[in-house]
């Protein structure tokens, strides 16, 4: 039976007072409570009121837009000579690294890393108006869910948490990425050292209770939209937030040691020899890749040629592809539909004009815009013949 890769004495464990280090996204641009519970990726747990923890690539990180966690950094940023007008603003949101594991070290800095994960550089206000001129809908609706954010997440990940996805709620795909990870993945925090961090939080999160508390007595809070994690967290198929923390295997990792049998007896069912064919299909075509980028070290021990797996340079090509033939190539892999290649191709591979079509855009489609629909086939076919 595979059990998990244990921490190494390289991992690197910033302290409890690690610096929180603020995301260049403003207030407008960036909801988490409406960005990462709502089924784009399964690997984060609201661990405190406005904290999520969660892991990207090989670092275990918190993302916050707890007002005390923003306040001092605020304050440091007005300060500071270099900044620009309006900067202390737009520290809306902040992030630190808990762990991070040097066996399997980012070429990018956090920063970059987290910049590149919540797709920073692209900005949602002028998309926003634009809707909105379009789209009277949109005027009402995107004030509800502003901060709505397109995530850029690991494509393996992507993948494979969405072929889990197929006739599934978010409380069971959460539990079976879990079990990934937890059976194949890499430990990077340990149960107790979990406890520690939620008892740091929870001291932090009182005296949050408390300067909040002592605002409201002086001004009336204003009405707050509902937020889609509080219809989120009945699922008893989601990891305890006091769980550990593991890192998302990579293809070595997975290819040769995940079984249909284990995934079965885990829950997952028909998706089980999807997920295994799935991570066959790939470590081929990285096999071949590699062999025809250089055909003279064909002769290299079959060991060698495991450890190119971890370049996953197949899905990372498809972002560099076009949109019909990164679609196309998904389509191939076993378990991959158009929807599911859809969402891969959308929350993984840039390919922004795709719309994954579920039953819920179905209905808003039959909805709202049928009849618009309608109208442009007749249009198009009462137009006298040239």
């Amino acid at each position: 039976m595979p059990t998990p890769i244990k921490p190494s004495s390289s991992l690197e464990v910033p302290t409890s007072t690690s610096s929180w280090t603020p995301l260049p996204l403003s207030a407008q641009e960036l909801d988490l409570d409406f960005t990462l519970p709502t089924g784009q990726s399964f690997r984060w747990r609201k661990t405190s009121p406005s904290v999520y923890t969660g892991v990207i690539g090989n670092r275990l990180v918190q993302v916050s837009q707890r007002e005390s966690h923003l306040r001092e950094k605020r304050k440091k940023i007005a300060s500071s000579s270099a900044s620009s007008p309006g900067a202390a603003e737009t520290a809306a949101a902040a992030f630190r690294v808990l762990k991070e594991a040097d066996a399997f070290s980012s070429t990018s800095s956090a920063s970059e890393q987290l910049a590149d994960y919540f797709n920073a550089h692209i900005s949602l206000a002028p998309m926003a108006s634009s809707w909105a001129l379009s789209d009277p809908r949109w005027r009402t609706a995107g004030s509800v869910v502003r901060g709505t954010r397109v995530l850029r997440q690991p494509p393996l990940e992507c993948l494979l948490s969405f072929i889990c996805s197929s006739n599934n709620s978010i409380g069971r795909i959460t539990g079976m990425v879990e079990h990934l990870a937890r059976r194949y993945g890499t430990l990077l925090a340990s149960a107790e050292e979990v406890e520690e961090l939620l008892r740091e939080e929870e001291e932090g999160e009182g005296e949050e209770l408390a300067v909040k508390k002592e605002e409201e007595q002086n001004e009336e809070a204003p009405a707050t939209p509902l937020k889609p994690s509080a219809a989120l967290s009945s699922s008893g198929a989601r990891p305890s937030p006091r769980a550990p923390f593991y890192s998302f295997p990579t293809l070595r990792q997975l290819s040769g040691s995940v079984t249909e049998a284990d995934l079965r007896d885990a829950g997952f069912g028909y998706r089980a020899k999807y997920i295994v064919g799935t991570v066959e299909a790939l470590a081929a075509l990285s096999r071949e890749r590699a062999g025809s980028k250089s055909k003279s070290k064909s002769s290299k021990k079959s060991k060698d040629e495991d450890e190119k797996l971890d370049d996953d340079d197949f899905l990372l090509s498809l972002r560099e592809a076009p949109q019909e033939e990164a679609l196309r190539e998904l389509a191939k892999l076993p378990g991959v539909g158009p929807k599911v290649a859809a969402c891969v191709a959308l929350f993984s591979l840039d390919k922004h004009a795709v719309v994954p079509v579920g039953k819920v855009t179905k209905f808003l489609i039959l909805k709202f815009f049928l009849n618009f629909f309608i109208f442009r086939v007749f249009l198009l076919f009462s137009m006298p013949k040239t």
